[in-house]
């Protein structure tokens, strides 16, 4: 895999990184979910600043997300996929989780697969289907257990004109379970075979959407 334009990978840390509140004005949003909005670092364009929404501070997702992370690292591999997590920052939003921002070799912030295939009406889909079926069977080949994989959490970075790399830039998916028992949180046997049917989900889904990109523009 092709890593982003970023620093080497960061030490495991929740702490809050220096005594300045940074400052977030909407300018700066370029992501907006139901829990997070997402912004560009003020002071570091190659990091992004995810604040979690004031009606949903009793579900810490940046946290999820952190420890997601950690999980990872711990796991060890080759991560160069990721939008890399590196602590958490005072803002005047409340506590911020500074990430890697994805950007094309041209400086442009990546679009996620959601943005690609169901507003980018010159998107070479049979080119797209193959760079994520290739980037599922390395998940899988290579025991990265990341089960979130919806098309608003996987960008695709350009590498070139005619080049793109996938990149997940959420990973609470990792940590977090919706299963009363989850064995595919500790046992790779069950994680391989959820992994499996969340692949085969997203490939299924990013077809799907493409054919349905007309309604779906009016429902985002």
């Amino acid at each position: 895999m092709v890593s982003a334009d970023s620093e080497s990978r960061p030490s495991c840390t929740t702490a809050l990184e220096g005594d300045e509140v940074i400052r977030l004005s909407d300018a700066l949003i370029i992501n907006r979910g139901k829990e997070r909005v997402c912004f560009v670092h003020p002071h570091k364009p190659e990091r992004v600043v995810k604040v979690v929404l004031q009606n949903e501070r009793t579900n810490p997702a940046n946290i999820q997300e952190l420890k997601g992370y950690h999980m990872l690292l711990k796991e060890g591999g080759d991560l160069s996929f990721l939008s890399h997590c590196h602590g958490f920052v005072a803002t005047d939003r409340g506590p911020g989780l500074v990430c890697d921002c994805i950007r094309d070799f041209d400086g442009t912030i990546s679009p996620t697969i959601w943005d690609t295939v169901v507003f980018q009406d010159d998107c070479d889909m049979e080119y797209l289907v193959a760079v994520m079926e290739t980037f599922c069977d390395f998940l899988i080949a290579n025991r990265l257990w990341i089960f979130d994989l919806n098309l608003k959490n996987i960008v695709l970075r350009r590498a070139s004109e005619n080049t793109l790399h996938p990149y997940v830039i959420d990973l609470k998916g990792r940590y977090v379970s919706h299963t009363l028992i989850p064995l595919a949180k500790y046992f790779h046997f069950f994680a391989r075979k959820k992994m499996i049917r969340r692949t085969a989900q997203l490939l299924q889904r990013i077809v799907e959407f493409r054919d349905r990109r007309e309604e779906l523009r009016l429902l985002d």
